[in-house]
This record gives structure tokens, C-alpha cells and sequence, in this order.
């Protein structure tokens, strides 16, 4: 599958990235060789199977939810109102910090209401709802990894994933 190549938003960390929009380049600077999961196509550079940390040589970047994974939940309650702290996720997000993960915290709620808590609990992330290595047109941040209560990881085959969707229930039982 071809990762699509990022629209241009201000200044770009990467030459393929460059390249990807202004092929141009490739030849002005000589480059005559591309990596092995690139590929010109309709005047773009695209790759295959590169993570978004690849691209753009940032840190590995996971973002994750806030209700169900960092603190316990049992359906929403009001602004404020929160589930306790789930230690076990402060752990691993501690220890994905020490190896220099970039984390991004990925909810519905707004940062006021949580910052503090996050704080308190000693909850380490870098932003919030979004990744300021990649600048794009929409709300979903672009992490290597999404870390959520309420996914379903799309196996290839729709098919298959649509009884999984049907039947869905989170690791705590919610439907």
C-alpha cells in the first residue's frame, strides 16, 4: 500500500518529503538513485510502508485516548468528571518517553479540562490533539501508532473486520 505524500505546510524537515512535491529537485540535485519503497509516479515521489516517523526524521510518535486508556471509564459523566488513573499506562507511557517517543495526547476532551490531571498523575506528553511535525488539513494528529479503548485494527480485509465491528466491545465490556 503507498503512503500518500503530505501536502506542503511551511518549511519541511526531509528532502524526499521536498521531493515528493517538487520532483524537480530529484534531478536538479542529482539524485539518481531512489530508496528501494520509493517510487515517481504521476510526477510524485511515494513510499511504501514507511512509519510517519520515517518520513520526516521526527521521533516514533503514539497518540493516545484519554477516556478508557490513561484514565478508567464507564461512559462519559460530565466536564471534570474522570475515571481513575490507570497505572499500568503511565508505566508504559513513561517508558516509551525514555526511549524517546513523542506522545500525543488523542481525545474528544478539551486540553483545560485535562491538563491537570495528566500533571497529577505524572502523565508525560509532548502535545496535545496534535503533532506539530506534521501539518495537516484535518483534526486527527498523525502518529505511528494509535492507542485507543475503541478501535479495531483493519486487518486487510473488510470482510473479515465487519463481524469484529458488529460484535465490538471494549476491554472493559462497554458496547
Amino acid at each position: 500500500m503507498e503512503t500518500p505524500c503530505l501536502p506542503p505546510a511551511g518549511l519541511r524537515r526531509n528532502v524526499l518529503e521536498l521531493l515528493c512535491f517538487f520532483p524537480a529537485f530529484a534531478g536538479f540535485y542529482g539524485f539518481g538513485v531512489w530508496p528501494a519503497n520509493c517510487s515517481r509516479s504521476g510526477g510524485f515521489v511515494c513510499c511504501k510502508g514507511l512509519m510517519a516517523h520515517k518520513l520526516n526524521n521526527s521521533r516514533r510518535t503514539i497518540a493516545v485516548d484519554f477516556d478508557g486508556v490513561i484514565a478508567n471509564y464507564d461512559g462519559y459523566k460530565g466536564p471534570g468528571v474522570f475515571g481513575d488513573p490507570r497505572p499500568d499506562v503511565r508505566e508504559a507511557m513513561l517508558a516509551l518517553k525514555s526511549e524517546g517517543w513523542k506522545i500525543i495526547i488523542n481525545t474528544t476532551r478539551g486540553e483545560k479540562e485535562i491538563t491537570a490531571y495528566l500533571a497529577q498523575h505524572g502523565f508525560p506528553y509532548d502535545e496535545f490533539n496534535s503533532n506539530s511535525d506534521y501539518k495537516t488539513q484535518g483534526s486527527k494528529p498523525v502518529a505511528d501508532v494509535y492507542w485507543d479503548d475503541r478501535a479495531v485494527c483493519y486487518s486487510g480485509d473488510a470482510r473479515k473486520d465487519i463481524d469484529a465491528i458488529r460484535k465490538f466491545k471494549t476491554w472493559s465490556g462497554r458496547e
